[in-house]
């Protein structure tokens, strides 16, 4: 059954990425990363079923942010994104097909958003969780993988927002972001001083949603 199907793949993917903590080796991170998102494709339109979906991405997502604290590995963090990103467009489209002529907003819908808002901050504090911990520098590739956390995420949520007929709502989504990026860059100058340029860009971008509100 799906549920027990779920629990062995959780089990699985904890162990190989416990494997890859021991073995300081991101090839067994980046094939647990993969494995891991595998069960995507056994989902049907079951709410139900989503709803353990959302479960266990919720801790797919907690994994990467551990291994995020103890290593900065690129591959595997792009690699969870892409598949991170595929499963929320996936889980998104179940929730919502068919809901532009008739939406009425529900604790489905509710739960959905909180999850695609969660994956946000997630993704948001893997670049800068990895940073931190190993005091290493932001890298391109760090601020890249934000960038595009940040417009895909707010592409998805806006969108949301337009199926439910929610847009009198949509300056919320704007607090939320604004309040995201600059805790971030408050973080950044209290305790990573040396990165004047990563914090010059967190309240940018945070400004720039108070903006938007």
């Amino acid at each position: 059954d799906i549920y027990p199907a779920l629990g062995l793949c959780v089990l699985i993917t904890a162990a190989a990425f416990v494997l890859s903590q021991r073995y300081n080796s991101q090839t067994i991170s980046t094939f647990a990363m993969i494995g891991g998102y595998l069960p995507l494709f056994s989902i049907a339109g079951n709410k139900t079923i989503v709803y353990g979906a959302m479960v266990y991405f919720v801790i797919l997502n907690m994994l990467a942010l551990i291994i995020s604290v103890n290593r900065k590995w690129t591959a595997t963090a792009y690699i969870g994104f892409v598949l991170n990103v595929i499963g929320s467009l996936y889980i998104t489209s179940i929730m919502f097909l068919g809901r532009f002529s008739n939406a009425t907003f529900s604790i489905d819908d509710f739960i959905t958003i909180l999850y695609i808002i969660f994956v946000f901050i997630i993704y948001t504090l893997i670049p800068v969780m990895g940073s931190f911990r190993k005091k290493l520098s932001f890298k391109n590739r760090d601020i890249v993988l934000m960038t595009l956390n940040t417009v895909i995420s707010t592409l998805l949520l806006y969108s949301v927002f337009y199926i439910l007929k929610l847009s009198d709502f949509k300056g919320l989504l704007a607090i939320v972001f604004a309040i995201v990026y600059l805790a971030l860059g408050r973080f950044v100058e209290k305790f990573m001083t040396k990165e004047q340029k990563a914090r010059a860009l967190f309240y940018i971008t945070g400004l720039t949603f108070i903006v938007l509100i």
